[in-house]
């Protein structure tokens, strides 16, 4: 009879313990796929034309004490793999007697982790005709001085076409 119930006893003992990596692996289950919809669904209903013009209006912002104008044809805002804003057929307008230039693309993509840092870092891309310029920029802002860190990658880009030069130097160069 001692054989008996010394075989009956791991089983019993074995039993409670998968009972609990079942429970636990239910709850975790059903947290994570609450998680994904949440996710999910914020992302469907998240109001892009708010969230569009907030970033347009705080572009032009930082643009207007140069006098510059920043009006983009149309715009889309993607967030699945980061947070991206697009912008197509972009029109630049300088002070006068400066021409307005035109671009066909401008993305942003700011790092979201810096911004929670508290730092502003980022990339952009832009495609004029058949030349891209892609660049990655940091800025640290301390009390007396403005660190800027810019990595510029530019492939039959005419800088000349845009007035930049002239605008922000006060000189002409392409």
């Amino acid at each position: 009879m001692t054989e008996l119930t010394t075989d009956i006893a791991p089983e019993i003992e074995a039993a409670p313990s998968a009972s609990r990596v079942r429970k636990v692996a239910r709850v975790t289950g059903w947290v994570t796929l609450g998680l994904v919809c949440l996710i999910f669904f914020s992302i469907l209903k998240l109001p892009e034309d708010r969230l569009q013009q907030f970033v347009q209006a705080n572009l032009n912002a930082i643009l207007a004490p140069r006098g510059i104008t920043l009006r983009p044809g149309s715009t889309s805002i993607g967030i699945l793999f980061g947070l991206k804003y697009d912008m197509r057929d972009v029109t630049i307008s300088f002070p006068p007697p400066a021409p307005p230039a035109h671009l066909d693309r401008i993305v942003v993509k700011p790092s979201l982790l810096a911004l929670i840092s508290g730092r502003t870092a980022g990339s952009f891309y832009v495609e004029q005709d058949k030349g891209s310029l892609s660049a990655d920029f940091s800025l640290a802002q301390s009390a007396q001085t403005m660190d800027i860190d810019l990595d510029l990658d530019a492939r039959q880009f005419n800088l000349g076409k845009l007035n930049l030069f002239k605008t922000l130097f006060g000189v002409s160069g392409s």
